[in-house]
Formats: C-alpha cells, sequence, structure tokens
C-alpha cells in the first residue's frame, strides 16, 4: 500500500463524473455502470434507558454544571449560536454492549418518516432531528462505518475471478486529506487483500472517497457529505450488497429508479 500522484490515476474521473470537469472535491459520483446501490452508514441504539435529552440539551447541561468547556472562537461562544447535532464525520463503528443495531428503514417506520423522502441522497435530512436523541447514536456523515466498511471489502474480494492481488485505487478527496490545505487530493495505491486496512489511513477519516480496481469493473463513492455509500458494478456484485445480512441497503430513487430500502 502506497501513495501515489494523483493525476496519475484519476484524468479519467474528470470524463466520467457526472458533476464535470473539476469535481472530486467531496467525491467522484461516477454513473456509467449497469448497475447501483446506496450502503447505509450503520447507527444505534441504547439497550438501556437514557434521559429525554437531545446531544444539544445535553450539552448545554454539561457546560452548565462544568464538566464541558464551551467553544469560543474570537471571543464568540459557539455554543450559543449553533446547534450540536450529535453526528460525527469521518471513521465511526459500533459502540460496543449495551448497544444493538438500528436500522435506518426501522426508524424511518417509527418517526413516520419514508426513506428519501427530502429528495437527496442518503445524510441527515432523510430524517427530522437538528440534534439527535442521546438514546442514538447516529450515522457518520463521509465514510462508512467500520463494520460496513470491512463487509464490503469481503462482498468484492469474495467475487467470481477477483484475486486479493488484484490492484485497487483510494482517492481520498480535499476536504479529508489533512495535509491538503483543502487543495490537494490524494491516492492509495494498495490490493484487495490490503483494502480493511485501507480503514484507518489516513489516521482520522476512514474509507476513501472512492475506490476502483485496474479494470474499472465496480466503483465506490463516499461523499464527504452524505452519510451512505454507493457502489457500482455489475448486476451481480449488486445483488451481493444487497444480498449480505449485515450492509443495510437502499436505492435511492435516481434517473429513473425506484427506493426499494432493505
Amino acid at each position: 500500500m502506497r501513495r501515489v500522484d494523483p493525476a496519475d490515476v484519476t484524468s479519467w474521473l474528470g470524463d466520467a463524473t457526472s458533476i464535470g470537469p473539476g469535481g472530486g472535491y467531496t467525491g467522484f459520483d461516477v454513473d456509467v455502470w449497469h448497475a447501483s446501490i446506496w450502503v447505509l452508514n450503520a447507527m444505534y441504539e441504547s439497550e438501556v434507558q437514557l434521559p429525554d435529552l437531545s446531544a444539544n440539551q445535553l450539552l448545554k447541561l454539561q457546560i452548565l454544571a462544568g464538566e464541558a468547556e464551551p467553544t469560543i472562537i474570537n471571543g464568540v461562544n459557539l455554543d450559543e449560536r449553533t446547534i450540536t447535532t450529535g453526528q460525527s464525520l469521518g471513521r465511526s463503528e459500533a459502540p460496543g454492549p449495551g448497544w444493538r443495531r438500528l436500522l435506518w428503514s426501522e426508524l424511518a417506520k417509527r418517526e413516520g418518516a419514508p426513506m428519501s423522502a427530502s429528495g437527496v441522497a442518503p445524510c441527515f435530512r432523510w430524517f427530522s432531528y437538528r440534534s439527535w436523541p442521546i438514546r442514538i447514536r447516529p450515522f457518520a456523515s463521509g465514510s462508512l462505518d467500520r463494520e460496513s466498511f470491512l463487509r464490503l471489502a469481503e462482498v468484492l474480494i469474495r467475487q467470481p475471478g477477483v484475486s486479493p492481488d488484484s490492484r485497487i485505487w483510494c482517492y481520498y478527496s480535499p476536504l479529508v486529506v489533512v495535509d491538503s490545505h483543502l487543495e490537494t487530493p490524494a491516492v492509495l495505491e494498495a490490493t484487495l487483500a490490503e483494502l480493511p486496512a485501507v480503514y484507518d489511513w489516513p489516521e482520522d477519516h476512514g474509507s476513501p472517497s472512492n475506490i476502483w480496481p485496474d479494470d474499472r469493473s465496480w466503483f465506490v463513492f463516499s461523499d464527504y457529505d452524505l452519510s451512505g455509500t454507493r457502489v457500482s458494478g455489475t448486476t451481480e456484485l449488486v445483488a451481493s450488497v444487497v444480498a449480505d445480512e449485515f450492509l443495510e441497503t437502499t436505492n435511492w430513487p435516481r434517473r429513473g429508479e425506484t427506493d426499494a430500502p432493505r
């Protein structure tokens, strides 16, 4: 696994991306394969009863009690002007004992919020919470959770005719790369066998913005602003992703598609 010059391996994305040349600032959304599916970032719900508080309410109580420090920049108390959502950005994983997996479809049914009703790709706008209740660990944005990423890596490596030594490319948008100053992306060259280890590079993010093999037979897209990852490729690959018992998927309506959450 090594870092390479992005210009050497991403030039084709300027022509293929649906957001045009110069795109990729939050990740490339390419739409040239036969099929695609969204993998939804995992969220969890407490198995023990917690106070009926939002993340924002809890933070304010902690500040009043002296258990947390207010965020003050240039003399401005940001906690008085913003809302703490409770969501995270980048890497996330199962919180451990005392928490159970909460499916998007389950929460949508409970809250009476039809999946994808907001008209945008999977993100916080699919639900009505401005600040999430502390009983729920909501899905992160910008990266698949660790468990879903590792499971997706297993699905990819199990595809017929695929070798663990197959070369892949991992693109990180400028927003993700710590040393980029919001200008320069990064690309890793790796093998499919190394894909699980990619989740911990760079140190504070998680899954790459895009992943693809040498033959470009499939493509993975994790937008910095979204809470789902779009997997594109053959109908057989997409069927394998949908059939996985851990991954929660949805066929977000796009270009005539119909919504079919699982």
